[in-house]
């Protein structure tokens, strides 16, 4: 049975400079969300207790539950990271909207990124576009290095003009008159509730880290164990750049493609920590995430 809250007398100070109560129920839910059972939920609650003291930033709680998990469970331990390991894709929007893209590729669709459209009156660089038989989606990308960043309403309400005008050069085309399409904005963090109300409003796509639920990013990763290969452990940062510089940025695409491998300028040897990581990845961690 976990504790209750108020027998930790002692204070942790968020990343904005704010002080609040030490709480285990924040953790214990941050675990159960990543699959984590109720017995290796309680061990990290206490242990991570024990060690902390007035003033604790909640960065080192986050760390010190990670390192945690790691040793109990470790496929809970990867989708734990998750959020972090988005947000260390680089500076730029780039890796993000491959990342979306290998996302809607796993869903089936052809895919392109960064792509020119004609519309109406002018033409717009698309971040992906993904077309099956039945629909063409355009999706624009907003990607932020800090997870507490928000888009505001001012998202959606320019990318609604840029897709009417899209939208209006498409209607009555052959090729797109039979089709069903949509504009989809995807962030690795959130959207504010005006930019939701005004995207619902106007038929426009959100997905976030959070949002939809039961269909957010965050369960999309999961459900197609389409992980960011800033959660691997055997990769440096300069290793993980590599990769990501070659358009590689999901684990699930380097794993079913794994000859790609074989053509990076890696040491071998770390082609093979690597491989082995890949398939433990897909192996266990899965297995365990099924189970």
């Amino acid at each position: 049975m976990l504790p209750e809250s108020n027998v930790y007398q002692l204070n942790v100070v968020k990343k904005s400079g704010e002080t609040v109560p030490f709480d285990p129920m924040k953790i214990y839910r941050s675990l159960k969300n990543v699959g984590a059972s109720d017995e290796v939920a309680e061990i990290i609650i206490r242990a991570v207790a024990l060690e902390a003291y007035e003033g604790i930033s909640t960065r080192e709680i986050y760390r010190k539950t990670f390192a945690l998990l790691r040793k109990y469970s470790k496929g809970a331990s990867v989708r734990y990271r998750l959020k972090d390991a988005i947000s260390q894709m680089g500076n730029t929007g780039y890796p993000f909207e491959q990342f979306v893209a290998d996302l809607f590729a796993e869903k089936g669709y052809d895919v392109k990124v960064g792509i020119v459209l004609q519309g109406h009156a002018i033409t717009h660089e698309v971040d992906v576009l993904a077309t099956n038989r039945d629909r063409v989606f355009t999706v624009e990308c907003k990607y932020h290095v800090n997870p507490s960043s928000k888009s505001d309403v001012k998202v959606p309400m320019y990318i609604f003009s840029r897709y009417t005008d899209i939208r209006n050069h498409w209607e009555g085309k052959d090729g797109f008159k039979d089709k069903s399409y949509q504009q989809w904005i995807a962030t690795n963090t959130r959207f504010t509730d005006d930019a939701i109300a005004f995207a619902e409003a106007y038929g426009l796509r959100i997905l976030s880290w959070d949002y939809p639920k039961g269909a957010s990013l965050r369960d999309w990763i999961q459900l197609y164990g389409a992980y960011p290969i800033t959660c691997l452990s055997s990769l440096s940062k300069a290793d993980k750049n590599l990769l990501i510089a070659k358009g590689l940025v999901s684990c699930r695409t380097i794993h079913k493609n794994i000859n790609t491998l074989d053509k990076l300028p890696l040491p071998q040897s770390k082609k093979n920590i690597l491989k082995k990581e890949l398939k433990y990845l897909y192996d266990n961690v899965l297995a365990e995430k099924e189970g």
